[in-house]
């Protein structure tokens, strides 16, 4: 009882300090329970819903299939189940968004009562039971607030057809939808996904009996190699467009990435927190053991052992560590709902009730309290070296041998007497200055990829709509036109200043084995208003009628590299063809080929052509609302309104971003303050003599407080090269086809980070103060030193 009161005293007397590491702890099993857990319930509720709702293995575009032909694909050795659908996107009316390009995704489904080929689930409503009836998006349902019997209406073939809403629906190849996957955010509210019967829309396509997407299951024991190159073969002659296998389905690679890289930030993120938490354990009870060398000669005078002695001290951590998982569980229970909700506002999976599963909880606990243990254990351990006599008694001073003044003469030039005593103070305490480098690394590290993340997604759009992107819209066609045509009518508009075309097919690029479905943009030669820029080189690359210009995201994913022969495959081709990579284009967003245009309509065996139109104009409204009831036309896009839209959905992006780099600062803060805390008891007694010996507060603060600056400096040094490779794990690590992570570090990420240090180290320098005016100096002196 007498040990734990004492415990008790000491822990009150160092509460500012033990605040601080309970707030580490706490971090750290909030941030393990709350995102394990999270992760956890997305994972079920994926892997459930494709279970569930029968996800297919593979998949396959092309021009059309006949039905009959499925029952052939089915015979491949390795094949289950072939299921056809046909997939087209329309455009949707909606009267009081008149301006708004809305589309829906339409799939076919058979009504019947199983619904054996919905591949989807009803969300809201009712399931189909009219040729008049459709079932949309869950969101789209949601954001225009439909009912059941409400009336939506869609441009099929330049005519208007009126469709019941009966419900919205959920999809497993939908869990994140974009119009294309050059796309870097996902607009549920104007490009969605619906489902309507198979035979009214083969019937309103003229399509009887056709289909032009196919899903794959595959047999127990097989997987996608096995079968690809059968199933490529059987699919060429009905135009093939597009073969791939689940893995790289768009919206499942990007939850796999998103589950991927949280799984890898769950374990080292806590990891971190407390053994920070730790660190600062060990050198409070390091400095703790000192103070109470003369109490723990007593005790072992008394006849307490030493094991007694050593589970004491111990228990300071246990206790630190017991509270911090208290603490981190309640926060965790109180968030785990909204950070579940995060990922189902971008990845929609139906999620049921949340079970707790309480083994994260058990295991942070664990981490916390065996790190605060561990932590004060290795501050404690050298308790049981002391004798009762020797403990009596202060240790003696360690001898000096090296002087860094000394060692360094022009430092006596540059540093008054208060400067050398922080250079020295720096040098005599190797292991707590390096505990304060290494956290400044650490939350210098942590704000450069913060700030690079801010920055990196401005300066992402600002290349993709400054430099590539050099119009002012863009009017996409439903069908190629003649290059000439489409120029001259677009020219004839009176908003429009300047018109060029461009032509964008669907391919599939290969190296050998591996293969990627893409966009082949055809662009003529002098372009002004599409530019190929080199966000790493910064400028523009031109095209070169001998081959075609990769993009960085493809190369890599290809593995080819300027110079490499690819092969081109298409429905829209005369044949495949093998052309030279002539360059690689270094860009954040998208994963497209790039050709001229004149080379272009020669693998197509036609004149040249196009199927949008770029434009400069100061009146895209005016545009859009000439051209938004017209058959040819599939949509009017306006940069400036794209913009718009990213910045919107950016809003949340930047809260997080502001967020991490709040608790990037709390963290240095937490690593400085601790340690400037312990400084400060270990040489009260030195502050106090400077005291009496005529220093006033304001000089003996400038001794901590360039200490800790020096410490700083040394640390964002340190930190700029372990950021670059933290940067470099990240470019490794991170493979979406959307966009790419940069491979330099701009400047302004750097300073962020450094800003963030000092904001940080001036913080516990201001904190500090109040401690040094609160010295008693009579009783400071009377302490054994």
């Amino acid at each position: 009882m007498i040990l734990f009161k004492k415990a008790i005293r000491s822990m009150l007397r160092h509460k500012k300090a033990y605040i601080s590491c309970i707030v580490l702890m706490a971090l750290g099993v909030w941030t393990y329970a709350t995102m394990n857990t999270a992760l956890l319930e997305i994972e079920k509720g994926k892997d459930g819903y494709y279970k569930e709702q029968r996800l297919g293995d593979a998949f396959a575009s092309v021009a059309q299939i006949p039905k009959t032909a499925l029952t052939y694909l089915e015979a491949i050795e390795g094949i289950a189940q072939v299921d056809g659908r046909v997939v087209e996107t329309f455009r949707v009316i909606m009267p009081d968004y008149p301006d708004d390009v809305i589309k829906l995704k339409t799939i076919s489904t058979i009504m019947d009562t199983n619904n054996r080929r919905l591949n989807a689930y009803v969300r809201d409503g009712n399931d189909l039971s009219s040729i008049e009836d459709i079932l949309i998006g869950h969101d789209f349902y949601q954001a225009y607030d439909f009912v059941p019997g409400d009336r939506v209406t869609l441009i099929i073939r330049q005519r208007t057809y009126d469709f019941t809403v009966q419900g919205s629906i959920y999809s497993p190849e939908y869990v994140y939808i974009v119009e294309n996957i050059n796309e870097f955010f996902s607009d549920t509210t104007k490009y969605n996904i619906a489902y309507m019967d198979e035979v009214v829309l083969m019937s309103l396509l003229g399509m009887e009996g056709l289909y032009n997407d196919l899903s794959f299951s595959f047999e127990e024991g097989y997987d996608y190699d096995d079968v690809k190159d059968e199933l490529e073969h059987a699919l060429k002659k009905y135009g093939l467009i597009e073969l791939y296998e689940r893995d790289d389905l768009f919206s499942y690679l990007m939850l796999e990435e998103e589950i991927s890289s949280g799984r890898s930030m769950s374990t080292t993120l806590p990891m971190t927190f407390v053994a920070m938490a730790a660190v600062v354990l060990y050198l409070m009870l390091k400095r703790i053991i000192e103070q109470d060398r003369t109490q723990i000669g007593t005790l072992k005078a008394f006849g307490y052992a030493n094991t007694t002695i050593l589970y004491h001290y111990i228990f300071y951590g246990f206790v630190t560590g017991l509270i911090g998982t208290i603490v981190g569980i309640l926060i965790s229970m109180a968030s785990i709902g909204p950070y579940i909700q995060f990922y189902l506002d971008y990845y929609k999976i139906p999620i049921g009730t949340v079970v707790t599963d309480y083994r994260y909880y058990y295991v942070g606990g664990f981490m916390s309290i065996i790190g605060g243990s561990v932590g004060a254990y290795f501050g404690a351990k050298n308790v049981v070296k002391l004798k009762p006599a020797e403990a009596m008694r202060p240790k003696a001073p360690r001898p000096i041998k090296k002087d860094i003044t000394h060692m360094l003469p022009f430092l006596k030039y540059i540093l008054n007497s208060r400067g050398f005593m922080a250079v020295r103070n720096i040098t005599r305490n190797k292991i707590r200055s390096g505990f304060v480098v290494l956290g400044i690394v650490f939350s210098y590290s942590m704000m450069v990829m913060i700030g690079m993340m801010n920055g990196f997604v401005d300066t992402m759009f600002y290349n993709q709509f400054t430099h590539v992107l050099k119009y002012d819209g863009e009017i996409v066609l439903n069908e190629s036109v003649p290059y000439a045509q489409g120029v001259q009518s677009a020219m004839a508009m009176e908003q429009v200043n300047y018109v060029e075309g461009i032509l964008t097919l669907p391919v599939m690029i290969s190296n050998g084995f591996k293969k990627s479905g893409t966009e082949l943009v055809g662009i003529k030669e002098g372009n002004y208003l599409y530019k190929l820029y080199d966000d790493e080189r910064h400028f523009n690359l031109k095209l070169n009628k001998d081959g075609v210009i990769l993009g960085s995201i493809l190369a890599k994913k290809l593995e080819v590299k300027k110079g490499d022969r690819v092969f081109l495959s298409s429905p829209y081709l005369s044949q495949d063809q093998e052309l030279y990579v002539t360059e690689v284009v270094s860009q954040s967003i998208g994963s497209s080929a790039y050709i001229d245009l004149s080379l272009l309509s020669k693998l197509t065996g036609q004149d040249m052509k196009l199927n949008s139109l770029i434009v400069q104009s100061g009146d895209m409204d005016g545009i859009r609302k000439e051209l938004l009831y017209s058959g040819t036309v599939s949509k009017v896009e306006s940069k400036d309104k794209t913009l718009e839209l990213y910045e919107t959905l950016l809003g949340s992006y930047d809260f997080i971003i502001v967020v991490l780099q709040f608790i990037a600062v709390i963290i240095g803060f937490t690593i400085i303050y601790n340690t400037a805390v312990i400084s400060l008891s270990e040489r009260s007694r030195e502050y106090a003599t400077l005291r009496v010996l005529g220093l006033h507060i304001k000089e003996v603060k400038e001794i901590m407080s360039f200490e800790y600056w020096i410490l700083c400096f040394i640390g964002i040094l340190l930190g700029i090269p372990f950021a670059r490779v933290l940067n470099q794990g990240l470019l490794n690590a991170i493979e979406v086809d959307a966009f790419s992570w940069p491979s330099t570090i701009p400047t302004s990420a750097f300073f962020i980070g450094a800003a963030g240090c000092m904001l940080a180290v001036a913080f516990a320098n201001l904190t500090s103060i109040k401690a040094i005016k609160k010295l008693d100096l009579v009783e400071v002196l009377k302490e054994r030193e």
